[in-house]
């Protein structure tokens, strides 16, 4: 196992910059270290990106095709959150487990128990000046 193993975590690839980034970053990292040290899970299959070429190292955890499903979607990965974190983002050896965005996929990754192997990592893609203070997301960081 590659000790430079990592798991990157992020809710969908809605259209926005980070998600750009995310997807960019992705295949020039593909391409220019050519192993499977990077996995990206994405936890719902929705977003324009979607229609863009992707990197073959995402895994994506729910695919909602309706609202309501997406709804189910979101109540299942808060019921879920330490089974999906265990399924999609647990490794064998040393390994980086990094949350691409604040929300759901910080949820998710501050789920699991604390192991000495793995480093959690929270990349803030905002200013929480802008969360009013009572925001589940600003209390949370």
């Amino acid at each position: 196992m590659n000790a430079n193993k990592k798991v990157v975590l992020i809710k969908s690839l809605n259209g926005g910059g980070a998600e750009r980034i995310l997807i960019n970053f992705t295949k020039m990292y593909n391409d220019l270290y050519h192993d499977n040290s990077l996995r990206l899970v994405v936890l719902l299959k929705e977003g324009e990106l979607l229609k863009q070429e992707l990197p073959k190292n995402i895994e994506f955890v729910y695919e909602p095709r309706s609202r309501a499903e997406r709804y189910l979607s979101l109540v299942k990965l808060f019921i879920f959150r330490k089974s999906i974190a265990k399924k999609y983002c647990v490794e064998q050896g040393d390994y980086q487990l990094i949350s691409f965005l604040e929300g759901w996929s910080d949820l998710i990754i501050h789920s699991l128990p604390d192991n000495p192997s793995c480093k959690k990592i929270s990349w803030l893609h905002c200013c929480l000046d802008q969360y009013h203070k009572l925001n589940p997301i600003r209390c949370f960081f």
